[in-house]
């Protein structure tokens, strides 16, 4: 039997927050990343990093197992992971140290709701 693709790409990720607004200032202002969408009624928003956008939702009570905090399993590719260190300890943002994985240089970087990233750096 052959099967055909049925996704052609991953067109988006979500993470739970829990204050649209904070989170918004974080992501944008802190981060640079450009905000795309604001959905106020339904409490999401959404930011440019092509080629996947990547969406924040403040969850309901019903939606359970979506609370906010903990790893994400994203990471952020950047240029030089010294200098973005420095930069958001220097902005009092939670990250760590850089570490060497042996493929890349990484830090975990944490959101206003403990959210997990990982940032790297790739060994040339």
């Amino acid at each position: 039997m052959i099967f055909r693709n049925i996704i052609s790409k991953i067109g988006g990720v979500t993470v739970h927050v829990r204050d649209i607004k904070k989170a918004i200032k974080f992501y944008r202002d802190v981060l640079g990343l450009p905000l795309t969408r604001y959905d106020k009624k339904n409490n999401y928003a959404e930011f440019a990093t092509a080629p996947v956008v990547l969406g924040l939702h403040v969850g309901t009570p019903e939606e359970k197992g979506r609370e906010p905090g903990g790893a994400t399993g994203i990471s952020f590719q950047v240029r030089n992971i010294d200098e973005t260190v420095n930069d958001l300890k220097a902005r009092k943002i939670k990250i760590t140290s850089p570490e060497d994985q042996g493929w890349a240089l990484v830090a975990e970087l944490y959101d206003p709701d403990d959210n997990i990233y990982l940032i790297y750096q790739e060994k040339e």
